[in-house]
């Protein structure tokens, strides 16, 4: 296969005047007529095999990826130039090969003309944008970091791609004027303007590296995690959830701060980690009701009486998820911890809603998931606005609201 494409790549104009000839591909690949054709039967045979190797996948995986991205933010103690820097040496040059740029190159003529290659470069430059969010999405999770409006992760992994490609081609007819080096502070200038931190806005180097944990210096509480979640429940109560401080916190704490993001990186971390076994308890005993064979309607009422005892006993969390999911749906900012995933209420009761409109309890008003949401969503909402009543008001309140016209 290199053989024919090093014959497309050094003598294009010959492949103009005469075509691309099996025995220059031969010659090139310095075998015998008689084993080429034992490989392929016929000329065009062997040019579709070009084609599929103009068509291929790169070998690197989106799991490599994360983890050479992890690896280099151990090694670099956080997600910085360094770290930009080290993935572009170890990356640019072997994307800037020629043989690879050619390959690259070619494909994209022949997607011009050719349905299976245009396919295949579709799919060979969303593949990229999948190994560029693998690692945003190690270094975001590991340092808290997200993106700033407008972009994504999707995205800034597409102009990052797209820089890398001009980069390339630059160096094929300039090379001595782009280096690993100007690659990786560019793409640094580019993240300086689109990535930010949940507390603060600053330049990539001056946040992001010392939020990176550190060496604790001074002695540790004897519960680190239940420290850090008290001083963030008072924080949250005092200050609510925008204007409380990841320092202040680890202040209250007494925890050194790098100490405190190795557990709770941002204040969504924070929230999870107040709410995680809230939730898996209210999923068991979910699962329970449903084990017991309780009706439908009364592991619904169950499940709400339970969420809104939860939005009593956790106030400052619960509050807190409210205004911080508000803030992800308003920004969308991708690379950030989804608090959707981790502390994901309605998928708790979406089962048992489904089971219900399978046998005809509930009526078919909207998919299982739209509808546990949106229970769940005006639960929570009657506890905020209703803090003053018990756990049991509210719930009964939404009950009677809502069975009528859920029911069939």
């Amino acid at each position: 296969m290199n053989a024919g494409l090093r014959a497309l790549l050094d003598h294009p104009e010959a492949i103009l005047a005469r075509g691309l000839r099996s025995e220059d591909v031969i010659n090139a690949a310095g075998v015998s007529q008689a084993t080429f054709y034992r490989r392929f039967a016929t000329k065009g045979a062997y040019l579709e095999t070009v084609l599929d190797e103009l068509r291929a996948k790169p070998d690197c995986t989106t799991d490599l990826v994360r983890a050479q991205v992890a690896s280099q933010l151990d090694t670099h103690a956080g997600f910085g130039r360094d770290v930009v820097r080290a993935l572009t040496d170890r990356y640019f040059n072997t994307a800037s090969d020629r043989l690879e740029l050619g390959k690259y190159l070619m494909a994209q003529v022949f997607s011009v003309a050719d349905s299976r290659t245009a396919h295949a470069v579709h799919d060979q430059l969303h593949h990229r944008d999948d190994m560029a969010i693998a690692g945003f999405d190690v270094a975001f999770e590991r340092t808290g970091a997200s993106l700033r409006a407008p972009f994504t992760t999707k995205t800034l992994a597409v102009a990052i791609t797209a820089l890398i490609d001009g980069f390339r081609l630059r160096a094929n007819g300039d090379p001595h004027t782009v280096t690993p080096t100007l690659v990786a502070d560019t793409i640094v200038a580019l993240l300086n303007g689109t990535v930010a931190t949940t507390d603060h806005k600053q330049h990539i180097d001056d946040v992001l590296t010392p939020m990176y944990p550190t060496v604790p210096t001074t002695a540790l509480p004897r519960d680190p995690r239940g420290a850090v979640l008290a001083a963030a429940r008072a924080e949250f109560t005092a200050r609510g959830y925008f204007a409380a401080e990841m320092e202040t916190i680890a202040d209250r704490a007494k925890v050194p701060v790098g100490t405190m993001r190795t557990l709770f990186p941002n204040k969504p971390h924070l929230i999870i980690g107040a709410l995680r076994r809230h939730v898996a308890t209210l999923a068991e005993a979910t699962a329970d009701d449903v084990l017991f064979g309780l009706p439908s309607i009364t592991i619904l009422g169950n499940h709400l009486l339970r969420l809104a005892q939860l939005a009593a006993a956790e106030e400052p969390f619960m509050d807190a998820l409210l205004v911080a999911l508000a803030h992800d749906t308003r920004s969308e900012p991708d690379g950030l911890l989804s608090l959707r995933e981790h502390v994901n209420l309605p998928a708790i009761i979406a089962p048992v809603i489904a089971q219900a409109q399978a046998d005809g309890t509930i009526g078919q008003l909207a998919d299982a998931d739209e509808l546990a949401a949106t229970i769940t969503n005006i639960q929570l909402h009657r506890c905020f606005t209703r803090r003053a009543n018990s756990p049991e008001d509210n719930t009964t309140f939404i009950l009677n609201l809502l069975l009528p016209g859920l029911a069939r």
